[in-house]
């Protein structure tokens, strides 16, 4: 596994980790479905991202495949019950 930062060339498959990351969870702001953001949209928040003095991405890649973000484990109780937390913040 490395870790890296994102590249606008990143846009598609970052996009198709985020919706299966919705999928999969019960704990994030977003329901399948309600992300609309195309590939474009996704490039250009990227390369705003970038952009910036103090932020980035870092995805964690295996295989030429984006496989995951920074994770703090057990970091919430939701019903009673320790869960992971997936971070996407900003880097100061």
């Amino acid at each position: 596994m490395r870790m890296r930062e994102i590249t606008e060339e990143d846009a598609q498959a970052y996009l198709a980790f985020n919706r299966a990351l919705v999928k999969e969870s019960d704990y994030l702001l977003l329901e399948p479905g309600e992300q609309t953001m195309n590939i474009e949209e996704q490039k250009r928040r990227i390369n705003k991202m970038l952009s910036m003095d103090r932020a980035t991405i870092i995805v964690a890649e295996q295989a030429d495949h984006i496989i995951g973000q920074g994770t703090k484990k057990h970091s919430l109780v939701v019903n009673g019950a320790y869960v992971d937390e997936y971070v996407m913040a900003k880097l100061v």
